[in-house]
């Protein structure tokens, strides 16, 4: 998956060559982010419009399967047919909470955690139950000065956190 300054979620095949399968549209500013789930039901993705969205292949907490393999366009695909594919697709969730840019964010094993420009990491946990992830009680986690810009998970189960800040600080968590 790839993204960047024009809004944009692009997944794309893995294959040699590779081919735009989905184009995800959603966010109001810059994507900053993005990760896949280890278990390959979610992508999440992060943007200076300080919130994290969550996409499934259908949308639907029922269908969690990222089988965007599948949906290659053909190469006579028209610019149309791309222009519909952005709108068919919607976030399956909206985390809010950062109140500035999200700069960083991994998942693990049903874990989410996200860093951002308000020096803080928030974490995020799935919910079998509601279909839907939700903010831990342990969030958000606090002790950076400055901007988190890197998050990422150590270890299995989601147990341990590692984060990087502009204040040249590393805290496992």
């Amino acid at each position: 998956a790839t993204a960047g300054g024009d809004k944009l979620v692009k997944v794309w095949t893995p294959e040699l060559e590779p081919a735009l399968c989905q184009v995800l549209e959603s966010h109001s500013r810059y994507v900053t982010t993005l990760a896949f789930s280890s278990c390959g039901h979610f992508l999440a993705s992060g943007s200076n419009d300080k919130c994290v969205k969550i996409w499934s292949d259908t949308g639907d907490c029922r269908q969690t399967s990222l089988s965007f393999h599948n949906t290659a366009p053909s190469r006579a695909e028209n610019l149309y047919q791309v222009q519909l594919s952005k709108t068919e697709r919607r976030p399956l969730q909206v985390l809010s909470g950062h109140s500035a840019d999200v700069t960083s964010c991994d998942m693990c094993d049903g874990m989410l955690a996200s860093g951002c420009n308000d020096a803080l990491v928030r974490v995020w946990g799935w919910q079998q139950t509601s279909g839907r992830y939700q903010e831990a009680d342990c969030s958000p986690l606090a002790g950076h000065k400055y901007a988190v810009y890197c998050v990422r998970f150590c270890g299995g189960g989601g147990a341990r956190l590692v984060s990087a800040g502009l204040d040249g600080g590393i805290i496992l968590w």
